[in-house]
């Protein structure tokens, strides 16, 4: 049981860490595209070539974090899943020790749920 519980809070630990990193990097980023236009607006007049391109980047830029959220709401739901599963089956291997052949049901209908899972997701 306890070795269980300290995987959970690695696989926790990682997640914080790559949440972490993601929006590091999403903030660097933001960085780098703000002093590239101070820089571009420095250097020329502000045509409306200038005006578009600008808009593009910024685009590109809310896209892309976009995405970066998705993948990582979807990381989040898949971690949440497998601990879910994990509990599940923690709990239902304490409690029957008796009923072996319950037991092996009940893990199967919850790999086969989680694969209907993966599926849809």
């Amino acid at each position: 049981m306890k070795f269980e519980i300290n995987c959970l809070m690695m696989m926790m630990m990682m997640m914080m860490i790559m949440m972490m990193m993601m929006m590091m990097m999403m903030m660097m980023m933001m960085m780098m595209m703000m002093m590239m236009m101070i820089m571009m607006m420095m250097m020329t007049m502000m045509t409306m070539m200038m005006m578009m391109m600008m808009m593009m980047m910024m685009m590109m830029m809310m896209m892309i974090m976009m995405m970066m959220m998705m993948m990582m709401m979807m990381m989040m739901m898949m971690m949440m899943m497998m601990m879910m599963m994990m509990m599940m089956i923690m709990m239902i291997m304490r409690r029957r020790r008796r009923g072996r052949r319950r037991r092996i049901k009940i893990i199967i209908r919850l790999i086969i749920g989680a694969d209907l899972f993966y599926v849809t997701g």
